[in-house]
């Protein structure tokens, strides 16, 4: 699971919308607590599985550009 970043980013999301709603119903305050406790590792998983397997599909930066901002022309061009 840790290969394919897009599922554990939906994992991630399920796992923050399920304590969420356990907080805000006020159920198995118990499971809330462990959920709390773990969110970190979680985190990190995230993390490193974007990092390590995360693709990049857009084009990389020339030597004279020094941000990658494709939504803004304003900030890409040289002045």
């Amino acid at each position: 699971m840790l290969k394919h970043p897009n599922h554990i980013a939906i994992f991630a999301s399920l796992y923050l919308l399920v304590y969420i709603l356990l907080i805000q119903l006020g159920l198995f305050t118990n499971i809330v607590y462990i959920m709390f406790f773990l969110s970190p590792v979680l985190l990190l998983a995230l993390a490193w599985s974007v990092v390590r397997y995360g693709n990049y599909d857009d084009k990389d930066l020339t030597n004279d550009q020094e941000w990658g901002y494709h939504d803004r022309p304003d900030k890409t061009q040289q002045h």
